[in-house]
């Protein structure tokens, strides 16, 4: 059986597929079973894929979505674990093998690495400095309350991580179909529940950026994040944790949609940033959320700047 169930969504992927599948076959741990669902592809997707037909479990679809893709990757799994890779990303030789071995030292649901991001195009200097990894180094095995800063500062996206099946199974964890953000839900999800999990300190998943990405489209729906952060909100009054988490969970609230929502709303809809602004710190009071929250305190001056001319009546003195 499969150590290791490697689960791709591909959708119009034909520029990138190749290169992804290149790095999992060329790994250094060969135990694992990688299973591609081919999401209604209307490029040349579905005919590199069948170039790899004895390499991987293909699965056509109609196009669904990514969620509904990784959804049914996992019921398809069989490893112990299950580790998600977009179909535009590559890996490097000992990803697996160094995931692996320190998710069985550690005996983790989760065992993680750092991500190495990089550009298909001339990134804005915004983007060029936007932290997307932290980097945030803790010993091994970690203790999700004792170091509540990982809620925030570990990688949202589901790659990057080895994450134990019958974890995801026995919580009944799955990603939210039909919205964008569901990778914020979903990993969050994984964190609230309490894993056991370690760290890998190296860059081991390489992450593209595309200009015509799913988050970088102006047309896409931004405001889905409404309830995405409220479904947050429910799982940890369900799990009885509100108290525990407050101000991770806030924090949020502040980054997603204090800072991340009101720039791409203004980027879609530029005359309308008095509206946007307004939107966005409604929603933010529905939760009492405060702009003195300890983590911004990390932030540069620039953002701290943005958030007291935005969100002036939010601080609290």
């Amino acid at each position: 059986m499969a150590l290791i169930s490697i689960i791709i969504p591909a959708y119009n992927c034909q520029d990138y597929i190749q290169n992804c599948l290149d790095s999992i076959i060329n790994q250094t741990m060969k135990n694992y079973e990688i299973i591609v669902i081919n999401d209604g592809s209307t490029d040349s997707t579905l005919k590199t894929l069948e170039i790899y037909s004895e390499h991987i479990k293909l699965i056509n679809i109609s196009n669904h979505g990514q969620a509904y893709a990784r959804n049914l990757g996992i019921n398809e799994a069989k490893g112990e674990y299950i580790c998600f890779i977009d179909s535009d990303d590559y890996i490097e030789p000992e990803y697996l093998e160094k995931l692996y071995k320190n998710a069985i030292t550690y005996n983790s649901d989760i065992a993680y690495c750092f991500i190495n991001r990089f550009f298909d195009y001339k990134p804005s200097l915004l983007e060029r400095k936007f932290t997307f990894d932290y980097q945030y180094i803790v010993d091994n095995p970690i203790n999700i309350v004792e170091h509540k800063e990982l809620l925030i500062k570990m990688t949202i996206a589901p790659f990057g991580k080895l994450i134990r099946r019958q974890f995801i199974l026995n919580n009944e964890i799955s990603f939210i179909n039909g919205k964008i953000y569901e990778d914020l839900l979903f990993t969050q999800t994984l964190m609230f529940n309490m894993p056991k999990l370690s760290m890998v300190p190296n860059k081991l998943y390489n992450y593209r950026m595309r200009k015509n990405s799913t988050m970088s489209n102006k047309n896409s729906r931004i405001t889905d994040i409404f309830d995405i952060t409220d479904s947050l909100y429910e799982c940890l009054n369900k799990l009885c944790l509100l108290d525990t988490f407050k101000e991770e969970i806030d924090y949020l609230l502040i980054y997603h949609i204090g800072i991340g929502t009101i720039y791409r709303l203004f980027l879609a809809e530029p005359f309308n940033l008095i509206k946007s602004r307004n939107l966005c710190i409604d929603y933010l009071r529905k939760y009492n959320v405060k702009m003195n929250n300890k983590y911004c305190q990390n932030q540069s001056i620039i953002i701290k700047l943005f958030l007291r001319l935005f969100y002036a009546d939010l601080f609290t003195f």
